[in-house]
This record gives structure tokens, C-alpha cells and sequence, in this order.
């Protein structure tokens, strides 16, 4: 008993229970009957990777007497990450197997399908599958052991309780989704337009406008904690792609001897990676220093805006990466970064400009937002739920 429910184990709750098919490389077609492979299953839901769709032929099926997986089979991966993550297969075109390393679920009548699925996103499900996780280089758990792991069964009601409370918020994250999906689409839309308008703007080269120069970080190894510990943030090709546009928050400082190798930029600078991410962009809003996968362009505001600057360098990510050079990892260089031509409008008509997209992007931070805030309730009630605190 866990809470006052009873637990089960996974396979005693289950009518059927078994892993998909070992299907290789030489079994597969272009056509025919869908292979289903752990990429397929998310956390909680359905990923449908049209692009890397596998198939096997209807001889295939037979010769290997597949296992056909039907729309509301549950799909239990067995590998990372995570293990045991898990979806409910939603109805597609034409049949589906899936591949050994999911396992292919049809629960008893104790145990709703959809309850499962929310279940298998708590800390108490993922704390038993870590019980029998083998392999050190990329753990994974066996069918046999799956089928061990204690699932809390609470009366049928409650059961179906907490799956409406879960998928009420759930439809309310998906419009959010939805919604930001929506607004991004109007930006890119409104960016180009914008920048279709330029017949009697000035063009100038990039330095023209500001001033180019790579971050600094000379030492190896780059992690010499000797380096770090200090004052001064400390930013890396990550926390732009991750910023949404603009960096006030940093994980690591440099301290005087980190500064002695490095240099800082000052608020307002625009960042651009030129390594691995090419031509991810954002904007400081705190003085930093980074090292030299990162270019930083501080604008001559007599001629530019600088989120002007940043809003006509994002319409030229797909030329950066279009123009960079791959050897371990794609890279641009300095020289590619001033050979480009940058439309410069009167400054009155930069601000108008900027005004127009910061607009979109304020509410688009705000959707944002909602959704950290829709993803915290989530995981509250969840977690509240699993414990019975919201039992009724």
C-alpha cells in the first residue's frame, strides 16, 4: 500500500504485454506497414517524426510474425531518456509495429489507460523504473523487469478524476502551444515584410555600422576552475540558443584571473555564435564576457538601432549557415560577418520598425510565460494527485 492505494506490479494489471519487433536495416521499405521506434515515443505523448518515418513490407510482417500495435496501445520505451517513458498510440494511416525496444502495453479493467500515461510521468514511477535500470554506457531496462515496476492503483473514480483534472490543464497548455505557434509564425511573417520595404534604404557593410569583435578565452582546458568563481557573467554558445533573445541570466562568473584572459562586453551588445549554432542571436542586458565561438556587435547608434541590428540579423541565419565551413563542427568566420550588406533606413523608420516587432515578441514572451506557469501547475497537481492529496 502506498498513501492508502494498493500497488501492482506493471504486468499483473496487464492483458497483454510484450515487446515490439527486431526489424533491421535490411527488413525495411519505403512503403507498407509503419515501424513505431522509441524516437516515436515523448514524455506523455505521441511524437510523429514524419520525415524519419520507417516502413516494412506486408512480406516482411509475415516472415516475421510481427506484432501489430493498434491506436491506444500504450508504448513504453525501454532506453533513454527517459526510460520508461511512455505514449498512447494515436490512430494513423495504415498499420504500425513498433521496434523491440518499446514495449506494447493493454491494461486490465483496474487500470485506465489514460490514468497510466500521467502516472508514468511522476517521480514515484520513474524512482521504480530506476530500481532495475542496467548498462553503464546507456542504461535500459528489460521486459521482465518492466513488468515488475509497483504502479498505485486508487479506486476506478479516482482514477478517472484525476485524468479530467490532468487533461483539462493539459488542453489548456496545447492552446498556449497552439497559440505561440501561431504568434512566431505572424513575427517571421511581419520580420520579412519589413524588410521587403528597403528599395530607398542605405546599405552599408557590417562594420560599417559596428563594431565587430570575437569574445576571449584563451586558456586550456576551457573548464580551468582556476578561471571562474567571480563577478563578471560568463556566457556560452547555450544560453544564447536558449535565451529567447535576450541574456540576463548566467551560470558561470569569471574572477580576476579569468578576466585577465577574456574581455567584457558591454549591455546592449549583440551576440552572435559562430560555432556549431551558426547565427544564434541575442541581445546583452547585462555586461558580459564569452569566449570566441561568440561574436559580439556593438552598434554606432548615429547610424543603427541596435535591436534594429538584431531584428535584420535574424533574416540572415540561413545565409550564415549556408556560408560556414564544416570540420569537427560547422563554423563562420570574421571576414563572412563584414562582408554583409545591412540595410540602414533613416532612424525614425528603424524605431517604427523596432516598435512593430518588439510588439509581437513582448507577447509572445508573455505566452511564454503562461506556459512555465500552465507546466508548473501540471507537475503540481501531479504530483499532488499521485500522493492523494486531491483524492475523491
Amino acid at each position: 500500500m502506498m498513501n492508502g492505494w494498493p500497488t501492482k506490479k506493471l504486468g499483473e494489471v496487464s492483458n497483454y504485454f510484450n515487446d515490439g519487433n527486431w526489424i533491421e536495416s535490411k527488413d525495411q521499405s519505403d512503403l507498407g506497414i509503419r515501424l513505431i521506434q522509441t524516437g516515436n515515443v515523448g514524455l506523455g505523448n505521441f511524437i510523429n517524426k514524419e520525415s524519419k518515418e520507417r516502413y516494412i513490407s506486408e512480406l516482411t510482417f509475415n516472415k516475421l510474425k510481427c506484432n501489430e500495435i493498434f491506436p491506444g496501445d500504450v508504448l513504453i520505451s525501454r532506453l533513454p531518456d527517459p526510460v520508461g517513458r511512455a505514449c498512447i498510440l494515436p490512430k494513423l494511416d495504415g498499420r504500425s509495429i513498433t521496434a523491440v525496444d518499446c514495449t506494447i502495453a493493454r491494461f486490465s479493467d483496474q487500470l485506465l489507460t489514460k490514468y497510466f500515461l500521467y502516472y508514468s510521468q511522476s517521480s514515484d514511477y520513474f524512482r521504480e523504473i530506476e530500481k532495475y535500470l542496467t548498462g553503464s554506457s546507456r542504461v535500459r531496462i528489460s521486459k521482465a523487469n518492466l513488468k515488475k515496476v509497483l504502479i498505485k492503483i486508487p479506486p476506478a473514480n479516482t482514477q478517472k478524476n484525476i485524468v479530467e483534472r490532468l487533461d483539462t490543464i493539459r488542453k489548456v497548455q496545447e492552446l498556449c502551444d497552439t497559440q505561440i505557434s501561431k504568434t512566431e509564425e505572424l513575427f517571421e511573417s511581419v520580420l520579412i515584410k519589413q524588410f521587403d520595404q528597403n528599395k530607398n534604404w542605405k546599405v552599408k557593410k557590417l562594420p560599417e555600422v559596428a563594431a565587430i569583435q570575437r569574445g576571449k578565452f584563451s586558456p586550456r582546458p576551457r573548464n580551468d576552475p582556476k578561471y571562474f568563481g567571480g563577478d563578471t557573467p560568463w556566457i556560452q554558445t547555450g544560453e544564447i540558443v536558449n535565451s529567447n533573445g535576450e541574456i540576463d541570466k548566467y551560470t558561470q562568473t569569471l574572477n580576476k584571473e579569468g578576466l585577465k584572459v577574456s574581455r567584457i562586453f558591454p549591455k546592449g551588445t549583440i551576440v552572435i555564435t559562430i560555432a556549431a549554432n551558426i547565427g544564434d542571436l541575442a541581445m546583452l542586458n547585462i555586461d558580459a564576457a564569452f569566449p570566441d565561438s561568440i561574436v559580439g556587435m556593438t552598434v554606432d547608434e548615429t547610424l543603427i538601432n541596435n535591436k534594429f541590428l538584431y531584428y535584420e540579423m535574424l533574416l540572415k541565419k540561413e545565409y550564415l549557415n549556408n556560408q560556414s565551413t564544416q570540420a569537427a563542427q560547422k563554423n563562420i568566420n570574421i571576414k563572412i560577418l563584414s562582408d554583409l550588406d545591412i540595410f540602414v533606413p533613416e532612424l525614425n523608420t528603424q524605431k517604427k520598425i523596432v516598435e512593430k516587432l518588439d510588439s509581437i515578441q513582448e507577447y509572445i514572451k508573455l505566452l511564454l510565460k503562461q506556459k512555465t506557469l500552465f507546466k508548473e501547475l501540471f507537475d503540481s497537481v501531479l504530483y499532488k494527485s499521485m500522493k492523494g492529496d486531491m483524492d475523491s
